[in-house]
């Protein structure tokens, strides 16, 4: 009887063992065929992102989504097609989520919206106008630089904190809840930030006895750390905002640099060219030849969006991409399409860092 007890504990064991580990999460990669697309399916733990590439015939179509991870495999329960003369277009239905068309057009990739195959969520109403600036969407929280500060648009309020005016503000960084300036108020070098926290809507300023020259640039933030460039001395420096504290981390060795891993690059490098941090998204946005992308982490396909002569990036947040067309700000994202926010005609002639915005 004894050993009879003992062998159901042994097998009920081996069964715990087994769900446990069967369920553990973990890469892996396969190949199917479904409806004649052959699929290519893999799931990155470390991203915690399914990838798949999907093609038929002369079409290969990217997507990834942002899941936890399921023991289940073969996850593509459909594939949405519409095929027309002159492009074509699919969408898949992965789990709950559907992903957003992506078509092919005379060999580009682009997205429904720009076919008018969807349309976008928002209409375009205007409903306030501040100072010329004429708002179509109020979730977000809209500053501009006004030369002496910054200006709420919603608000009407001015939070102004130099006391000589800039046309420049080249030396602002936004990162979280905080917005840096430099002391514009200085000459040649400056040891002072202007500090504009969004939550509590004040401005301070922290004083620090480093000089660091006008001829400096932002690379990027890592882990609540803005890192700092000064291409005169040579010198990285890592910002943490909220402690106001400053330290050096460059050597003659060289800086610091965050290209999905950290790692080292030659100060001369950052000398003659800006650099900038580069982190793993799930989206990635770029500007070519007056047309206006996005490609999935991993993807080499840029799917067009939008165009024109005169656009520019402002901001990319979760995902999503808030740019410059011509006077008119928008926001785009894959799953709505592009939302209309603010237009301001003075955004024709310029705009290089003049909006911020907070969600």
């Amino acid at each position: 009887m004894k050993r009879l007890v003992g062998f159901f504990i042994f097998v009920i064991i081996l069964i715990f063992l087994f769900l446990l580990f069967s369920k553990r999460t973990k890469n892996y990669e396969l190949s199917y065929v479904d409806n004649d697309f052959q699929i290519k399916e893999r799931f990155v733990k470390e991203e915690k992102q399914y990838y798949f590439n999907i093609s038929r015939e002369n079409f290969n179509y990217d997507f990834v989504i942002n899941h936890k991870y399921s023991t289940k495999r073969k996850i593509v329960k459909k594939i949405n097609e519409i095929d027309k003369d002159d492009y074509k277009c699919i969408s898949t239905q992965v789990f709950d989520y559907e992903t957003p068309y992506i078509c092919n057009k005379n060999d580009e990739y682009v997205d429904a919206f720009s076919l008018g195959i969807k349309d976008s969520k928002q209409e375009d109403i205007e409903i306030k106008n501040v100072d010329k600036i004429a708002v179509f969407n109020n979730k977000y929280e809209y500053y501009i630089w006004n030369g002496y500060g910054i200006s709420s648009i919603l608000d009407n309020k001015e939070y102004k904190f130099l006391k000589k005016e800039s046309y420049d503000n080249n030396l602002s960084y936004k990162m979280g809840n905080y917005l840096i300036f430099a002391d514009y108020d200085s000459t040649r070098e400056f040891n002072k930030f202007f500090v504009f926290n969004c939550e509590t809507k004040k401005v301070t300023e922290w004083t620090f006895e480093e000089s660091i020259s006008f001829n400096s640039y932002f690379m990027g933030d890592k882990d609540g750390y803005i890192y700092l460039f000064d291409k005169k001395n040579k010198i990285q420096y890592k910002l943490n905002v909220e402690k106001e504290t400053i330290s050096i981390t460059s050597d003659n060795e060289g800086a610091l640099f965050f290209d999905n891993e950290w790692d080292t690059i030659g100060l001369n490098k950052l000398v003659y060219n800006n650099v900038y941090f580069k982190d793993t998204n799930m989206i990635n946005y770029s500007i070519n030849d007056e047309k206006v992308y996005y490609n999935y982490q991993g993807s080499d396909k840029n799917i067009l969006f939008d165009q024109d002569e005169k656009l520019t990036y402002v901001d990319i947040q979760n995902n999503d991409a808030f740019y410059l067309k011509k006077d008119t700000l928008y926001k785009y994202n894959i799953d709505e399409g592009k939302t209309k926010l603010l237009s301001y005609f003075e955004w024709n002639f310029s705009y290089s860092n003049k909006i911020f915005i907070f969600d």
